[in-house]
C-alpha cells in the first residue's frame, strides 16, 4: 500500500445513522458516508452486522494528490483501495459493530 492518505487530516463522526469518515489537507476536503446494517438469516436466526458505504466525494483527495505528486491513471486503483479500506478501518475503530 502507498500510503496516500497519510498526509491528510481525519474526522470520523456521527450523525443520526450515518457515519462519515472525513479526509482534509488546508482547502481540500474528501468524505465517505457509511450506513451500519443488520441482516437476520432466513433459515437460522443468526444476526450479522456490517458496515456499507452509501456516498463518497473524494474529489479533493484526488485533487491534493494530484497537485502535490501528479497522479497517473495507474494510481487511481490504488487510491480507490486504500480509501475503501482505510475509512472502513476508521469506521470500525470509532465505532466497533460489537
Amino acid at each position: 500500500m502507498n500510503n496516500y492518505l497519510s498526509v491528510f487530516n481525519v474526522d470520523v463522526e456521527k450523525n443520526d445513522d450515518i457515519i462519515t469518515v472525513t479526509y482534509y489537507q488546508k482547502e481540500y476536503v474528501g468524505t465517505c458516508n457509511y450506513r451500519r446494517v443488520t441482516t437476520k438469516g432466513l433459515k437460522k436466526p443468526i444476526q450479522q452486522n456490517f458496515y456499507v458505504m452509501e456516498t463518497v466525494n473524494m474529489d479533493g483527495v484526488y485533487e491534493y494528490l494530484n497537485l502535490n505528486g501528479g497522479l497517473t491513471e495507474k494510481d487511481y486503483e490504488p487510491i480507490r483501495m486504500e480509501i475503501r479500506e482505510h475509512s472502513l478501518n476508521m469506521v470500525k475503530k470509532h465505532f466497533p459493530l460489537n
